[in-house]
């Protein structure tokens, strides 16, 4: 990582609420846990690397009703849910 992209994710991160007040809490790791243990989980759904985390179909910015909707996840690599965030984020942005 370069040194800029660096500082500006350290700038952007300052700004950025704790996984706790994202919904992100224990009722929350233990179930993502247990979803991604499932042998159909096992790799992530847009790459196929292994699978490190859940990422939400429906993001839980614009429907945090769905954060717990099991149907509403899907399996993925902490790589393509950076990628997925940072579209979603510039698409807030900029939208169509």
């Amino acid at each position: 990582m370069a040194a800029s992209d660096a500082q500006r994710k350290a700038r952007f991160d300052k700004k950025r609420p704790p996984a706790r007040h994202r919904g992100y809490d224990k009722a929350w790791e233990t179930e993502a846990k247990a979803f991604l243990s499932l042998p159909e989980n096992e790799l992530c759904a847009r790459c196929g690397a292994k699978a490190t985390v859940v990422m939400h179909i429906k993001s839980i910015r614009t429907r945090p009703d769905l954060r717990m909707v099991r149907s509403n996840w899907r399996p993925g690599c902490q790589r393509c849910n950076a990628i997925e965030a940072a579209e979603e984020r510039r698409t807030e942005r900029n939208p169509s």
